[in-house]
């Protein structure tokens, strides 16, 4: 069985209406129908996904899989070629997933039903593997393998559990030092944290690019932002503490959120802190839809005092553009860059000392994150830099270890 999705098929309904994506839909059935033989067995499943299901000519497995995806690769050569419709020519790809009978076969299933249940396992197998082309690009055929299954399976239980890891306490927030150029501790970066019940931390690699797919990221975002405003207020009672300001992550999800700033603002209230003490890392990412909007939300923030980085700078397209237009505070140096640092060419010592003088010039502080070594601390220092961060000055830590690096340093003099 081929499973066959069209690729983007939303974006051509979305950009020149549904009566296009009719006419790709008839041309992709028609395609379909010229290019299989006849003993093949086309059918559309619904909205952009087709399925071909092949005859059981071929005793033996390696047979059936070199012919099935010699059908494939015809589908893949015939159905993709560009379609004229009212004067717009209409491109898109294809995800062609492939499971051959007997690949996803339950063992449990009552003899009864074998035949209903093997043809719904086939479909299920023959899905998986056009996911799986979906999550490594698009534009491609797999076969069905059984660990695709453990994976969706093992990725759908991960999802339930962080769902419920809010409720169970098994957040944390992890502090890693922001350091001035004396080495002392101005602020910390605050960095999300999964502590399952018996102990073991999830990656945040692992659990992270889930919430964004998922959309958990908005509770995931909404937490981190009260906790950070908690734990600035309950550093307010000592003086060595409250000096401190806490930068959180802002996700491109979170962000666009039409009461994304009146959130903030309100955690900022409800804890009593002042805005200042909190700052918001934004990527460019989160401008790229509407420019316009942002701006709105970035000029309420920073009316209210609440501090604003540009993280990743020099990473995007627009970061000049966008200096100059949003009221940035701090700007990032992305660690990419910090990292050339240990042996530096001309050109690498260049781009870092025009970034620290583009900061000075348009009055921002600029922190560099990813600093591990002492040649690329004075390569930093030597040109300006205001900020520090990385392994060089502490990994992140519990909030306890943090609160105890701060207190053991020397009072300023």
């Amino acid at each position: 069985m081929l499973f066959i999705d069209l690729d983007l098929f939303k974006g051509i309904n979305d950009t020149y209406g549904h009566d296009a994506g009719d006419a790709v839909l008839r041309a992709m059935g028609e395609r379909l129908r010229a290019t299989l033989r006849e003993q093949d067995t086309p059918g559309r499943l619904g909205g952009d996904e087709f399925l071909v299901l092949l005859p059981a000519e071929h005793a033996q497995r390696d047979a059936a899989a070199v012919a099935a995806r010699r059908v494939a690769d015809k589908l893949m050569a015939v159905l993709p070629q560009p379609i004229d419709w009212q004067g717009h020519t209409l491109a898109l790809t294809l995800s062609i997933g492939i499971a051959l009978y007997g690949d996803a076969e339950d063992p449990e299933v009552d003899q009864d039903d074998t035949q209903v249940d093997s043809a719904q396992a086939l479909l299920k197998a023959a899905d998986l593997a056009m996911y799986s082309v979906k999550q490594a690009g698009r534009n491609g055929v797999a076969f069905f393998d059984p660990a695709m299954e453990a994976a969706v399976q093992q990725r759908h239980q991960m999802q339930r559990d962080l769902a419920a890891a809010i409720d169970a306490g098994e957040l944390r927030l992890y502090l890693q030092p922001q350091v001035d150029p004396q080495g002392r501790i101005v602020g910390a970066e605050a960095l999300l944290r999964w502590q399952r019940a018996d102990g073991t931390l999830v990656p945040p690699g692992a659990f992270i690019p889930l919430a964004e797919e998922t959309g958990l990221i908005l509770l995931l975002g909404r937490w981190v932002l009260h906790e950070a405003a908690r734990l600035l207020q309950q550093w307010q009672a000592d003086p060595r503490l409250a000096r401190l300001r806490v930068a959180i992550n802002v996700s491109p999800r979170q962000f666009r959120e039409p009461d994304f700033a009146q959130q903030v603002l309100a955690a900022v209230r409800n804890h009593a802190v002042s805005p200042d003490r909190l700052e918001l890392e934004i990527t460019e990412s989160v401008f790229l839809d509407n420019i316009d909007t942002a701006r709105g939300a970035l000029r309420t923030l920073d009316d209210a005092g609440v501090a604003l980085a540009l993280d990743d700078f020099g990473t995007g397209y627009s970061s000049l553009a966008y200096l100059a237009e949003l009221p940035f505070d701090v700007i990032k140096i992305d660690q990419r860059f910090v990292a050339r640092l240990q042996n530096p060419t001309r050109q690498d010592e260049a781009i870092v000392a025009t970034i620290l003088a583009l900061g000075r010039r348009l009055r921002m502080q600029v922190l560099a994150e990813g600093v591990e070594t002492a040649a690329q601390e004075a390569s930093l220092l030597t040109h300006g830099c205001h900020l520090l961060q990385g392994y060089r000055y502490g990994r992140p830590m519990p909030r306890e270890q943090f609160e105890a690096l701060v207190l053991s340093q020397p009072d300023e003099g």
